[in-house]
């Protein structure tokens, strides 16, 4: 009932369902092409960027533990780089 009464949702489904697709493409690829531990580098990389871009795009605000851990994130995956 709730798509047939907004219709624009099937298309906002169908987008989502798409991105869905590329994204398992990609991590296909990754794995098929490079080392099996590449991929969780990658993934972690990009949520941390978006963690980075939703708190100075739209100003949420964290508290000290929570900054302390973004750096625990960052220090490991630049210790992980360099070893």
């Amino acid at each position: 009932m709730f798509c047939i009464n907004h219709p624009l949702v099937m298309i906002e489904l169908f987008l989502i369902g798409l991105l869905q697709v590329v994204g398992q493409i990609s991590v296909y690829y990754v794995i098929s092409h490079f080392k099996q531990h590449i991929y969780p580098l990658i993934s972690t990389t990009r949520k941390i960027l978006t963690i980075l871009f939703s708190i100075f795009l739209f100003s949420h605000k964290l508290n000290a533990p929570q900054w302390f851990s973004l750096v625990i994130v960052f220090a490991s995956m630049g210790y992980e780089l360099y070893d």
